[in-house]
C-alpha cells in the first residue's frame, strides 16, 4: 500500500469543500491557550488531504497518532467517527479498512475527532482509492511452454503477493505474447497515475487487448479479423507507441508490424500497409522498425531483411501513406549479409532546425556495426559507419534499450551498456549466482528527471524441475540493493513494465 499527498484537481475541490477546521467554541475560552490537536497516521503523515491506495483484496489499518499543542491528550477524552459518504464505518480509534467492502473505485472519507474536554471537533478529509490492479509496482507478461499468455502484477509493497491473470472480462489472452505497454497520466509535481495496460499477442481472438488498471476491465479489444483496413489478419509481431507515448495517449496510437509490413494504429483503427507500393517489397521482420511519433506520416526507417539494407520511407504530406524512399542515399552494399540488432530515432536541433536522425546496430558474424543516418526531414544527408568491431557480448544479446547516451542490453545473467559513440561494452549489473537461469526479459524505470531508479529483471531456467521456471528480481539503483529476489515465481517473461 502506497500513501501519497498529491492529488488531482477533482480531489482538491473535494478537500476544499469538505475541510473543516473546527466547530464553534461551546464555552468561554482563551483561544491563545487552547490545547489544539495534531493528527497524523501511524507513519507520521497528515491524514487530512492524504490519498491511501489499496488493492482490492487488501486490508489496511489506519491508526491515528494524536498529540496536543500544550499538554498530552488522554485517550478517553476523544470520540472518533470514521465516515465514508453518509455512513459511519467505525467509532474506534483505529479503522481497519477492508478494501473488498469499499469496492473498486475512489472513496471520499472523513475522520472526525471530537475533543470532549475543549468541545472542539477536527475533521480530516482523505481519499481511499481501491484498485483491482496495482497502483505502482511491476507488470510482467509471460508465456508458458504451450505459448499461453499470462499477465502478472506485483505491487510496490515488498510483501505484496503476485497477481496472475490469463483472462479479463471473460476473454482469455491470446497466445505467443509480444509485449505490454502502460498508459499513465501526468499529475502535479510530475507524479504519474497509471491507467491502462495494453497486451499484444501474435495469436488470439483479440491480439491487442487493453484493460483498466483500477478495475481490470477491458477498455480496448482489437479483434484478429476485420480491424485491418486492407483485410489482413491482425497477427502483430511488434508494437511501438509514439515517442514518449504514455503521456496523453489513451488510444494507444502507434505503429506495428504484421508479416514484416508496417501498419499505423490510430483511434483504434489499423491502416493498410503504409508503403504498399514499395518496388522492393520490403520486409522489416519481427521488430526492425524505428520511427518518431512527432514525424509520424512523414518519415520512418527500418532494416529490410529481404533486401539486406536499411530503408527510409517518406512522403511529402501527412497522412501515414508513404510514397517514396531514400534508397539512392543509402548504399545497398553497406549492410549486405547483416542481421538487425536494434535501432532508434531521435531529433537533433541545429542551424537547420529540428531534424530526425537514426542509429542502427547490425551484426555480421561477431562483427557489430554502429551506423548513423542524418536527415534534414526532407532528404537523407549522410550515412556514416561510426564503428565496426567484434563484440562477443553482443552476440545473442537481448532487450536492447537506449537511455541518456547509452545502449543497454542483457546476456546471460548480466546487463551491459555502451555509449552511442562507440562499442566499448561494460558490465552494468550482474545478478547473484543462484542457479535461476539466464535473463529472459528486463526493463528499467526512469523517474521524471530521466534518472534510472529501478531495474526489473526476469530469468528463466528451462531445465528447472519447478512448475514455474522463471524468477523475478527488482533492483534499486539508488540503494544498490535488490528489493525482490523471487525464485520460480513466474513463467518465461516476454516483457516487463515498471510503474513507480
Amino acid at each position: 500500500m502506497k500513501i501519497s499527498t498529491k492529488y488531482c484537481f477533482i480531489i482538491s475541490l473535494f478537500f476544499a469543500f469538505l475541510l473543516i477546521c473546527c466547530s464553534k467554541d461551546k464555552g468561554n475560552y482563551n483561544y491563545q491557550t487552547v490545547n489544539q490537536l495534531h493528527i497524523v497516521d501511524q507513519e507520521g503523515n497528515r491524514i487530512n488531504q492524504s490519498i491511501y491506495n489499496l488493492m482490492l483484496d487488501e486490508e489496511y489499518t489506519l491508526s491515528p497518532k494524536i498529540t496536543g499543542s500544550i499538554y498530552p491528550i488522554k485517550a478517553d477524552q476523544l470520540d472518533f467517527y470514521w465516515i465514508v459518504g453518509r455512513d459511519t464505518m467505525s467509532r474506534d480509534k483505529f479503522w481497519k479498512i477492508d478494501a473488498s467492502v469499499l469496492g473498486v473505485g475512489g472513496h471520499f472519507c472523513k475522520l472526525l475527532v471530537i475533543d470532549n474536554q475543549t468541545g472542539l471537533s477536527y475533521a480530516n478529509a482523505f481519499f481511499v482509492s481501491v484498485r483491482a490492479g496495482i497502483h505502482t509496482g511491476s507488470i510482467i507478461l509471460t508465456t508458458n511452454e504451450q505459448q499461453e499468455s499470462l499477465l502478472i502484477m506485483h505491487a510496490s509493497a515488498i510483501d505484496a503477493s503476485y497477481i496472475y491473470r490469463d483472462s479479463f472480462g471473460g476473454v482469455r489472452l491470446g497466445k505467443q505474447p509480444v509485449d505490454i505497454e502502460v498508459i499513465y497520466q501526468q499529475g502535479e509535481n510530475a507524479t504519474r497515475s497509471y491507467q491502462q495496460v495494453l497486451m499484444t499477442t501474435k495469436e488470439g481472438d483479440f491480439p491487442m487487448f487493453a484493460v483498466d488498471l483500477m478495475t481490470l476491465k477491458p477498455t480496448l479489444m482489437l479483434p484478429a479479423r476485420g480491424v485491418v483496413l486492407s483485410g489482413e489478419l491482425l497477427h502483430p509481431s511488434y508494437y511501438l507507441q509514439e515517442n514518449d507515448p504514455q503521456v496523453s495517449n489513451d488510444r494507444f496510437d502507434g505503429m506495428l508490424l504484421i508479416n514484416g509490413k508496417c501498419y499505423s494504429l490510430e483511434r483504434g483503427i489499423i491502416s493498410n500497409d503504409v508503403y504498399r507500393t514499395d518496388p522492393l517489397n520490403y520486409d522489416f521482420g519481427d521488430h526492425a522498425l524505428a520511427y518518431n511519433g512527432r514525424l509520424k506520416g512523414y518519415v520512418l526507417a527500418g532494416y529490410d531483411k529481404r533486401n539486406q539494407r536499411i530503408r527510409v520511407f517518406h512522403n511529402w504530406g501527412r497522412g501515414g501513406v508513404f510514397t517514396d524512399n531514400f534508397d539512392n542515399s543509402i548504399s545497398p552494399q553497406l549492410t549486405v549479409g547483416h542481421s538487425f540488432i536494434a535501432a532508434r530515432s531521435f531529433i537533433v536541433t541545429d542551424t537547420r532546425g529540428e531534424n530526425i536522425n537514426w542509429q542502427f546496430l547490425t551484426r555480421k558474424a561477431t562483427q557489430i556495426h554502429m551506423i548513423n543516418i542524418d536527415s534534414d526531414n526532407i532528404y537523407v544527408r549522410s550515412v556514416e559507419v561510426i564503428v565496426s568491431k567484434s563484440v562477443p557480448e553482443m552476440v545473442d544479446g537481448i532487450g536492447f534499450k537506449f537511455h541518456d547516451g547509452y545502449w543497454y542490453f542483457a546476456k546471460g545473467r548480466t546487463i551491459y551498456r555502451f555509449a552511442d559513440t562507440g562499442l566499448d561494452v561494460e558490465s552494468y549489473l550482474t545478478l547473484p549466482e543462484d542457479q535461476s537461469g539466464d535473463i529472459a526479459a528486463w526493463n528499467f524505470y526512469k523517474n521524471t528527471t530521466s534518472q534510472l531508479q529501478k531495474i526489473g529483471v526476469a530469468t528463466y531456467d528451462p531445465v528447472s524441475p519447478r512448475t514455474r521456471k522463471g524468477s523475478y528480481y527488482l533492483y534499486d539503483t539508488q540503494s544498490k540493493r535488490y528489493e525482490l529476489q523471487d525464485r520460480n515465481i513466474i513463467d518465461k517473461a516476454v516483457d516487463i513494465e515498471l510503474c513507480y
